[in-house]
């Protein structure tokens, strides 16, 4: 998701920024449990993040010395 839809996302279901490993991942939100458990309420939010990550630029990838 974009930046305004992730702030969207998370003020909605008061949600938060996703922290894995004691990092936190600035452009994943954490998926509550109410919305897992309503596959058919969740699909939009798939569909916005499918299609945002769609618009990112390939990264480069670094060569091996």
């Amino acid at each position: 998701m974009g930046k305004a839809e992730r702030e969207a996302f998370i003020a909605e279901f008061d949600s938060g920024l996703l922290v894995s490993y004691g990092t936190t991942l600035k452009e994943y939100v954490e998926v509550p449990d109410e919305l897992l458990a309503a596959p058919e309420r969740l699909l939009p939010y798939l569909e916005q993040s499918f299609a945002y990550a769609k618009t990112l630029k390939p990264q480069q990838r670094k060569r091996k010395k």
